[in-house]
């Protein structure tokens, strides 16, 4: 199936009852460590870099844990009808432990792959993409059995798998061109009107910031939803 049935199923999803604004919700969440890093990691905020670190950490063991509940809200919106469907973070929690593991040893799978040429560790990220969604689907599998399982169901579907994925890029091609504008007549409005003090620079930064991520959480929860169709026909 090519990458417009997905689509198309990704917004017929989106349309269900409840399901457009709890992934909102969820895919919210799921960044909002990333906000806030981003701005601790902002030099123009001029705060000590220690919490950013702290961040970091903390990212690490929460990021999986909600990437699970996302993923269990995703797949049991596609699969059911009728009633609204709501967002629960309090999945993830139950299976906390082998979120983060299966994070970890995805992630070095993946390093270790990428240590010899970039395109092996991007072929080692598709094959092992649908992990996340078997440990979803089945929370009594170890992280290893998950991983086996998504790189069983890819061997013959990473090239698919790639082309839906590529598919989005205009769109955030699109986005991009989009901030970029945004940046430069802020960058302009600052230069007319000399607003060079610290204060204006911060909010300069949060007003990008809030522009960025109200784009990626809409544009991602697409992606996601096509995606979780993807896996459902295929595993």
């Amino acid at each position: 199936m090519n990458s417009k049935y997905y689509k198309l199923k990704a917004i017929q999803l989106l349309k269900k009852p409840g399901v457009f604004k709890s992934a909102l919700i969820g895919m919210g969440i799921s960044l909002i460590m990333s906000v806030l890093m981003s701005f601790f990691q902002d030099a123009t905020l001029m705060v000590q870099k220690a919490p950013y670190q702290i961040l970091s950490i903390i990212n690490i063991f929460i990021g999986p844990i909600l990437g699970l509940s996302l993923n269990h809200f995703f797949l049991r919106a596609a699969q059911t009808e009728g009633a609204e469907h709501t967002y629960d973070i309090g999945y993830g929690f139950k299976y906390a432990g082998k979120a983060i593991w299966l994070s970890i040893i995805s992630i070095f799978f993946i390093v270790l792959w990428s240590l010899l040429l970039v395109v092996p560790g991007i072929i080692a990220a598709i094959r092992y993409s649908q992990a996340v969604k078997f440990l979803t689907e089945n929370p009594e599998l170890t992280a290893r059995q998950a991983l086996n399982m998504s790189k069983e169901m890819m061997k013959d579907k990473k090239e698919n798998f790639f082309k839906l994925n590529l598919s989005f890029l205009w769109w955030f091609l699109l986005i991009l061109v989009g901030i970029l504008v945004v940046i430069i007549i802020m960058a302009i409005f600052i230069a007319v009107f000399s607003f060079t003090s610290s204060i204006y620079m911060i909010v300069f930064s949060i007003i990008i910031k809030i522009g960025v991520y109200s784009v990626i959480v809409p544009y991602g929860t697409y992606i996601a939803a096509a995606n979780t169709y993807f896996y459902l026909e295929h595993k």
